[in-house]
């Protein structure tokens, strides 16, 4: 079934996480910000650096390629899991169950991440679908909170990245964005959560005049980081 939410003006949206795909109900598809983001930056060119990989070590270049591959579908699964664990840990719904000492490390790192959270700002909801059928833009924030103490809204999302890295030397953002950006993971991270602060400001979510912290909280199988994100203009 797929995920129905809505916008602040009455706009229904619905998010069928096979194949990644938001709807409006007039039929409507809306670019998804994972997808949009992917205009700033080169396009990854597999097939050539496959070949220079496999020459170096000595390897089949389509094995390469079927593990990096295996790999990434890994990751995507594993992030997946802990993104669920996390989410149901703050709805208070049923705990999902894991047997992977993996599995069960990241989630003890997640219960004290969601305590901490929880012990210093208000939820405000939990996997918000936010969009704009203007701009025919949409996605999906892990966590938003509040600070009691100034209003100010928390924007965050949960990476379970082996690695945050904030500079790629090879390769950077392309114009207008080639001094403000490289191609690395942190920088990606920036414009996600920079696009979701727009569609929170500017299409109603909040009172005009709300101000935002972003942040991505790092987990990993014995702490978890917080990495702030500074505001963009994109």
């Amino acid at each position: 079934m797929p995920k129905t939410d809505h916008h602040p003006d009455g706009a229904r949206i619905r998010f069928y996480e096979q194949p990644h795909e938001y709807k409006l109900d007039d039929g409507r598809r809306l670019i998804s910000v994972t997808t949009y983001i992917k205009r700033f930056f080169p396009e990854f060119d597999s097939q050539t650096i496959s070949a220079r990989y496999a020459l170096k070590h000595g390897l089949n270049q389509q094995d390469v390629l079927d593990a990096w591959e295996d790999k990434r579908n890994a990751a995507a699964a594993f992030g997946t899991d802990i993104h669920g664990y996390a989410e149901a840990l703050l709805t208070g719904s049923s705990l999902p169950v894991f047997s992977s000492p993996k599995h069960r490390a990241y989630c003890r790192v997640v219960d004290r991440c969601v305590a901490d959270l929880l012990n210093t700002f208000e939820l405000v909801d939990v996997e918000k679908i936010v969009f704009s059928h203007n701009d025919m833009l949409a996605g999906t924030v892990d966590i938003i909170m509040r600070d009691p103490d100034s209003e100010t809204i928390l924007v965050l999302d949960w990476k379970t990245s082996s690695k945050i890295e904030t500079y790629c030397q090879y390769r950077t953002a392309l114009p207008p964005y080639e001094n403000e950006l490289t191609d690395c993971n942190f920088d990606h991270f920036r414009c996600q959560q920079n696009l979701y602060r727009r569609l929170l400001d500017t299409e109603g979510y909040f009172a005009p005049g709300t101000q935002y912290r972003l942040a991505v909280i790092h987990v990993m199988a014995d702490r978890f980081d917080f990495h702030v994100i500074d505001e963009l203009d994109i």
